[in-house]
Parts: structure tokens; C-alpha cells; sequence
């Protein structure tokens, strides 16, 4: 029976050992799955900065083309004022 034991010990002479190498190991394997995790986060952050910057330069320019188009009718008015106002005094 001594023996047996004797035997058993020598197998696994430390089963603490192994537990401490499982969290040990598992410990690794999370932090490693956390550093992806940011790296993923961290690249879809950065893109949507992208995003953002290219949409409010898109807005920029459609403000500026609306600008241009307000003043290019508000001009295609007042020669039209003019013209109608030279007619209404033509014609009096």
C-alpha cells in the first residue's frame, strides 16, 4: 500500500503545481484575448474618426455648394427685378 502511494506521489508530486500552471495559462490566454480586443476596438475607433472627418467635410462642401447656388439665384433675381422693374417703367 506504502508503495502505492509512494508511486502516486511520484506521478504528481505537486497537484498544486498544475492548478498554478492552469491559471497560469489561462491568465495568458485572457489578457492575450483582451489585447485583441482593444486592438479591434481600438482600429474600429480610429475608422469611425475617419468616417466622421470625411462626412463633415461631405457637409462642408454641400453647405458651400448650397451657398454658391443661394447666391447664384439671389443674382438671377435681382436681374430679373431689374429687367421687370425697366418694363413696368417702359410701359407707363
Amino acid at each position: 500500500m506504502e508503495k502505492e502511494q509512494d508511486t502516486s506521489k511520484k506521478k504528481n508530486p505537486h497537484p498544486w503545481r498544475t492548478w498554478i500552471l492552469l491559471l497560469t495559462i489561462i491568465q495568458i490566454l485572457t489578457v492575450f484575448q483582451m489585447w485583441q480586443m482593444n486592438q479591434k476596438i481600438w482600429k474600429a475607433l480610429v475608422q469611425q474618426s475617419r468616417d466622421v472627418i470625411q462626412l463633415g467635410d461631405c457637409l462642408s462642401d454641400h453647405l458651400r455648394n448650397e451657398n454658391r447656388h443661394a447666391e447664384a439665384m439671389n443674382q438671377l433675381l435681382e436681374r430679373e427685378k431689374h429687367l421687370l422693374e425697366r418694363y413696368l417703367n417702359q410701359n407707363r
